[in-house]
């Protein structure tokens, strides 16, 4: 069964904290929180961590002790995206009002 381990503000914490959890062997994947499941967000919204329950106190202690992310980690992470967003705007939708 999995199990929720953490919720990051947004989808570059969330494949750092997967990353940092696979450093550790442990198996993860990120979802958006169904709070945020609104495509038009792109990366931004609430992401979930999923392991699976066996690995779930581990690895909530791991996140905990490093929650704060690096600059460097940030901006190996953006050097690695396939897409950019700007401002507010996200390709092919209208901006807000």
């Amino acid at each position: 069964m999995l199990r929720i381990v953490a919720t990051t503000p947004g989808e570059a914490e969330a494949e750092i904290a997967c990353a940092r959890l696979a450093d550790v062997g442990i198996r993860s994947f990120h979802k958006r929180n169904s709070g945020d499941d609104v495509p038009h967000y792109g990366p931004r919204g609430a992401r979930d961590i999923y392991v699976d329950e066996r690995d779930a106190q581990r690895a909530r202690d791991l996140l905990r002790r490093t929650d704060e992310f690096s600059e460097q980690e940030l901006a190996e992470l953006a050097t690695s995206a396939p897409g950019e967003v700007e401002g507010d705007e996200v390709e092919g939708e209208p901006p807000a009002d």
